[in-house]
Formats: C-alpha cells, sequence, structure tokens
C-alpha cells in the first residue's frame, strides 16, 4: 500500500513526457517549416533582381539620382524626427490631485452628508484615518463647500500654526475669522479693525446671535484642543487626526 502512491506519480511523469516531446516537436517544424517560407521568399527576390536592374537602367541618370536622392533626404528625416519625438502629456495638471478642490472628489457624497449631520448634532468629531485615505481631501473638498453653500454654518479651517504651541493655533484661528468674514458680517459684528488672537473666542461666542450661524472649528485634533482648551463658547470642532 505504501508504494502506490510511488507508482501513481511515475505513472503521471510517463504521460506527461510524450506531450512534452510531442509540444517540442511541432514547434521544430513549425519554425522549419517559417524558415523554409523566408528562404523560399528570399529566392524569388533573387531571381527577379535582374528584372528591376533592367528597369531601372531604363530609367534616365538625372531621374534616377533625384530619386536616389528624394528617398536618402527621406529616411534621414524620417531618423532625425523618430530620435526626437518623446512622449509627453498634453495637460499635465489634470494628473494632479487637489485636497481643496471639490471636481477632484468623486464618490464621497453619502459621507458629506454623515459629517454634515454630525455636525449640526456633536459638539466635537473625530475623523480619523490611515495618511493618505483621503480624510483632508474629504473635508476641504466636500464637506466645507457644503456648509458654505447652506449658510447655516460658518466652517473655520485651521490649515497651519507655526512653531509655536501656545498662541500659535488662537493666532490661526483669528486670521480664519478674518479670512472668511465678509463685509457684512464684519459690519454685524461690530468689527472695525483685524481680528486679534485674544479677540477670537469673544467673536465666536456672539456668532450665532449677530449673523445667525454656528462657527465650527477645523483642524488636526491636536490644534483644535490647543486653540480651544479650557473655553465654553457655542462652536462645533472638527478633528482630522
Amino acid at each position: 500500500m505504501a508504494d502506490e502512491p510511488a507508482s501513481t506519480a511515475q505513472n503521471q511523469k510517463s504521460k506527461t513526457l510524450p506531450l512534452s516531446i510531442t509540444s517540442t516537436c511541432a514547434l521544430i517544424v513549425a519554425s522549419l517549416g517559417l524558415i523554409g517560407e523566408i528562404l523560399e521568399a528570399t529566392t524569388g527576390l533573387l531571381k527577379k533582381w535582374p528584372e528591376f536592374q533592367e528597369s531601372l537602367e531604363s530609367i534616365p541618370p538625372a531621374i534616377r539620382y533625384m530619386l536616389i536622392g528624394l528617398i536618402l533626404v527621406l529616411g534621414v528625416a524620417g531618423f532625425i524626427k523618430a530620435r526626437g519625438t518623446s512622449s509627453w502629456i498634453a495637460l499635465p495638471d489634470r494628473f494632479n490631485l487637489d485636497p481643496g478642490n471639490p471636481r477632484h472628489l468623486k464618490g464621497r457624497a453619502n459621507d458629506i452628508s454623515n459629517l454634515r449631520d454630525a455636525c449640526l448634532n456633536v459638539c466635537f468629531i473625530e475623523l480619523t484615518g490611515e495618511s493618505g485615505s483621503g480624510k483632508t481631501a474629504l473635508v476641504r473638498s466636500g464637506l466645507i463647500p457644503r456648509l458654505n453653500d447652506e449658510q447655516s454654518i460658518h466652517p473655520l479651517y485651521l490649515d497651519s500654526w507655526g512653531q509655536d504651541w501656545e498662541i500659535g493655533p488662537l493666532i490661526a484661528l483669528a486670521a480664519s475669522i478674518q479670512r472668511t468674514l465678509n463685509d457684512a458680517d464684519r459690519e454685524k459684528l461690530g468689527l472695525t479693525d483685524p481680528v486679534r488672537p485674544e479677540d477670537a473666542f469673544t467673536i465666536l461666542e456672539c456668532f450665532r446671535q449677530r449673523i445667525g450661524r454656528i462657527p465650527i472649528v477645523f483642524g488636526t485634533v491636536f490644534v483644535t484642543r490647543l486653540a480651544l482648551v479650557g473655553r465654553t463658547f457655542p462652536a462645533f470642532c472638527f478633528g482630522l487626526a
């Protein structure tokens, strides 16, 4: 009983060996046939060469040399063009994905709607995911434009804060408020001068009452917590981890 697997393997090997030999022989025969056809075609051209030579000699020398020169010129021109041709992209900008361009964000309508609803019902949201998974693009290109269109929430995006971890987030928050307010909003808030970091929270506290929109802060979880630590005001916070 123990010898049966070995005998089975030997039988399988003996069955597959003739098949491989047959395939090799068929390949050799096909190759020989192709070589024979090439030799036959070459022999036919050689037999016709005297006729072709007589035809060339019947052409006047001036026309013959002109044709030869034209063929040489066309050959050199084709060679130069072939060497100088290189592939290039007509519109390379179309291959650059911008996380801040809404046209580059596709298939995230449900995610945008879910985040928009969460912003209206939750005071702090943390959006987590692996690096490059599209968190920033989802917020900048999807959620923020949606909120701007609805005019019920005033998004404030903190993209950078410098190297000062204490006052940097507040400076970024004040700059975002200054950048996103129009003249009518500034008049309603009573702002005549640029927004200062120490006045940022005072301004946010009266946002809803004076301009009718809820402020929401967007940024990394770390920066958002630094900017809002120890503060209580009616604003929503969004974290990008």
